[in-house]
């Protein structure tokens, strides 16, 4: 008996026809063939899978003079938020 499972590529999923962005659910219904023929379509999944790709790039660290001293320097940045972070925290 084969694998019940199937991996499909983010980069598929991503690009054309389908053109799913990050935080999109993916929503699947299946239908198997066997020597006998195609079988009935499955119900849709229940659970969903949610695309995660990549997060973009942050943009640059900013000093905090105030803080500054000899011995240390204080850095701020602002974190990316979903989509941005690729759906999940940095």
């Amino acid at each position: 008996m084969s694998s019940p499972s199937c991996l499909v590529p983010v980069a598929t999923l991503v690009a054309s026809p389908f053109s799913l962005s990050a935080g999109d659910t993916v929503v699947v219904i299946i239908q198997a063939r066997n020597a006998r023929g195609w079988g009935p379509l499955s119900d849709e999944n229940t659970s969903g899978a949610i695309i995660i790709t990549v997060p973009h790039q942050m943009d640059a660290p900013v000093r905090v003079d105030s803080a500054t001293t000899t011995s240390q320097i204080k850095i701020s940045w602002i974190p990316l938020v979903e989509p941005e972070n690729g759906m999940s925290a940095i």
